[in-house]
Parts: C-alpha cells; sequence; structure tokens
C-alpha cells in the first residue's frame, strides 16, 4: 500500500482512500486480508510518517 497525496491505495486493486482505516476495512472485506498483515502495514507506515 502506498500513501499519495493524503490518499492510500489499494495495490490489489488500485481503489483509493482518504483514510489509512478505511484501506484496513477494504483490504478485509474484499480481498478477505489476515488483520495480523494489515496491522503489520499500519504499523510499517506509522514508522515512515515518524521518519518524515
Amino acid at each position: 500500500m502506498s500513501e499519495a497525496k493524503g490518499k492510500f491505495t489499494c495495490e490489489a486493486c488500485g481503489a483509493s482512500f482518504y483514510l489509512h482505516e478505511d484501506l484496513v476495512r477494504h483490504n478485509a472485506n474484499v480481498h478477505g486480508a489476515a488483520i495480523g498483515t494489515q496491522l503489520r502495514q499500519s504499523e510499517e507506515i506509522q514508522k515512515q510518517r515518524e521518519h518524515e
């Protein structure tokens, strides 16, 4: 997942979201992603923000 101009984009299907939480919910509902995977991705995004 990537962040571009305040939007989060689903790499699997290209859907864009303004909130990371919406992207997480989309992945869980549409792509059946495991919540553990989503939490790790959320932690990675948070770490990236801290370094900026």
